[in-house]
């Protein structure tokens, strides 16, 4: 059993999945900066310690609560690229969800979207920050040339996906060296990444959005028989959006919106659960976990039929 213990912080805190990004957080706070900075910060430092987890290549969304007690959304979810159709991934026989034969919607360079996260970072920072890219970008770039110890995590997510690793030769000699998965407390040096991040904290995040790391991205998707271009990239901008709200047990709710799901279905989920008498059942109850486990399971075939892009769905 993993015994947690609370937390607690005067001025700021920062919490993430991993020591050093959580370092880099609290780094951009105790000098000066504010809660974007520190966020931002973080999430770049993540791409080099957990990169299973967080990309410079992937997207997400970031919900800002402003002094004045409103709430904005910046959506920088991946996006499907304009070559991309319908019909380009073949469903898989008599497999459930959506497994796709040769899984090609999940790995590979045709599972590549559109990148978000890098331009919804740097719009945060932007508009709510205090500090420059550069300098939020800094614990980053030294993790990734100097080196960290891998963690176990990352080692077991290593060893997990060698399979799908090993296919793309630069990433294999990164997480695979000698063919081996990386093992817990190796010291892992990134330096091609630090040269992407420093591009990046030079050039803005146009670096990545129609400028030469973009360019050197989107031909190697395109000579992989991805549909991402350089154009899908140089065209992507960042959109507010309002948050969806709702309560439990006389508590407000405040989530993103479509097209992320978490929002609307977490209240969905608050909203079954509100019916029965939770506070009364130990917290291993068989009988609660059974109530969670069906309002889980109503919610997510909601999301599979109905939650989606609102621009297409």
């Amino acid at each position: 059993m993993t015994i947690k213990q609370p937390a607690t912080g005067h001025w700021g805190m920062v919490a993430t999945n991993h020591p050093l990004a959580s370092a880099a957080g609290v780094e951009m706070l105790a000098a000066g900066g504010n809660a974007a900075d520190a966020a931002v910060a973080a999430l770049f430092t993540l791409t080099v310690v957990e990169p299973m987890m967080v990309g410079l290549l992937g997207g997400g969304l970031s919900h800002i609560r402003t002094p004045g007690g409103a709430h904005i959304v910046l959506d920088g979810l991946s996006a499907a690229p304009a070559l991309a159709r319908p019909g380009q991934y073949e469903p898989a026989p008599n497999a459930p969800g959506h497994e796709t034969t040769g899984a090609r919607n999940q790995v590979g360079a045709a599972a590549m979207a559109t990148a978000g996260a890098v331009i919804g970072w740097a719009t945060l920072l932007d508009r709510f920050g205090t500090m420059p890219l550069a300098d939020v970008m800094q614990p980053a770039i030294r993790h990734a040339a100097r080196g960290f110890r891998v963690t176990p995590y990352l080692a077991e997510c290593t060893a997990d996906c060698a399979t799908d690793l090993a296919r793309d030769p630069t990433i294999a000699a990164i997480f695979l060296p000698n063919g081996t998965p990386l093992r817990a407390g190796e010291k892992l040096l990134q330096p091609q990444a630090a040269e992407s991040l420093q591009a990046i904290a030079t050039e803005g995040p146009g670096a990545l959005h129609g400028g030469a790391l973009g360019r050197i991205v989107a031909d190697h998707i395109e000579a992989q028989g991805g549909t991402l271009r350089l154009e899908d990239l140089a065209a992507y901008t960042i959109r507010d959006r309002a948050p969806v709200q709702g309560t439990y047990r006389g508590h407000q709710i405040i989530a993103p919106p479509p097209p992320a799901s978490s929002g609307v279905h977490i209240i969905q989920m608050l909203a079954i659960l509100e019916g029965y008498d939770l506070p009364s059942l130990q917290h291993t109850d068989p009988a609660r976990l059974h109530l969670i486990a069906e309002a889980l399971k109503i919610a997510f075939a909601d999301r599979a039929a109905a939650t989606a892009d609102p621009d297409f769905i």
